[in-house]
């Protein structure tokens, strides 16, 4: 049977590198598909998890900040840190902005975050190189993906940043590099004009243009033992905002953000499964059929 097998093999040697080779292809693209979508769920969890939140509090009835748009005033979190079970609470600044570099434009996710220290509440989990962010104006920390270098100044809309820093796999739930900037830059980036903005603004209100106290979202650390969902239901409750638990961003951002994309890939991933297991099914009996006839021969 294998000498017989091995000789139908050279005789056909052709149509048999075309039948392994799309195979293969059929079966590679169908393994990659299906890891392209498990990346797309593992970066965004990794965007939860790394910022060392318990509970993501935002505007009230929005997704934010990452699924939709949220802007609430920048002092809640003093109220939110003065209810029992919270250790900490943090502002946090999010917006995907594109990156004008020398080999073109890169699109990135700025997160503006409160000076701290490296691993705590709101900062990136570790850094390859430098040091954190000790200034409340004009530094950054980067994802290697960004290509930036340490010392390098980096232009963003108005303002320009010394890179401090580079950090370990900090992407966004579609895989953007992140960059970290100071809060109060974060704010500024966001909901600042620039230069005509301004101006317009003040001939329009006729007096000068303040920086509105606004913020993304409000990031809360519990005590040990402290249940989120009670508290996440205080804060609604006396505060008129929403708060999600860790478990219900995750669900939020791979539920909504990244729901189109997951029902592309799908499809596409049935799609090649049937075709990879309809070709197989066909190539099959026919290979063994003709391995029989010449074995009876």
């Amino acid at each position: 049977m294998i000498n017989l097998a091995w000789r139908d093999s050279v005789h056909n040697w052709g149509k048999l590198l075309v039948t392994g080779c799309g195979l293969s292809l059929l079966v590679g693209v169908t393994i990659s598909m299906a890891g392209v979508y498990r990346g797309m769920v593992e970066d965004a969890e990794a965007l939860i998890e790394r910022s060392g939140a318990d509970l993501w509090v935002v505007e009230q009835h929005t997704l934010g900040p990452f699924a939709e748009a949220s802007r609430l005033d920048d002092d809640y979190y003093r109220s939110i840190r003065e209810l029992p079970g919270v250790t900490r609470a943090v502002n946090g600044s999010f917006q995907t902005l594109l990156l004008q570099r020398p080999a073109g434009g890169q699109r990135v996710l700025v997160a503006g975050v409160p000076v701290g220290v490296i691993g705590k509440l709101g900062q990136p989990a570790a850094l390859v190189a430098g040091r954190p962010i000790q200034r409340d104006r004009d530094e950054l920390l980067a994802d290697p993906g960004t290509r930036l270098q340490l010392g390098e100044v980096v232009p963003i809309r108005r303002k320009r940043f010394t890179v401090v820093g580079l950090t370990t796999r900090s992407v966004s739930a579609t895989g953007d590099p992140m960059v970290y900037v100071p809060f109060r830059d974060g704010q500024d980036l966001q909901f600042v004009g620039g230069n005509e903005a301004i101006a317009r603004q003040r001939r329009r209100l006729e007096r000068p243009a303040e920086r509105r106290g606004l913020t993304n979202a409000v990031l809360v650390q519990l005590e040990p033992g402290a249940r989120p969902e009670l508290v996440a239901a205080e804060i609604e409750r006396w505060l008129g905002l929403t708060a999600y638990t860790r478990a219900a961003m995750k669900d939020a951002m791979v539920g909504k953000l990244i729901e189109a994309s997951a029902r592309q890939i799908g499809l596409f991933l049935v799609i090649l499964t049937v075709v990879t297991t309809t070709m197989i099914g066909f190539r099959a009996p026919r290979i063994i059929s003709k391995s029989q006839r010449l074995c009876r021969h």
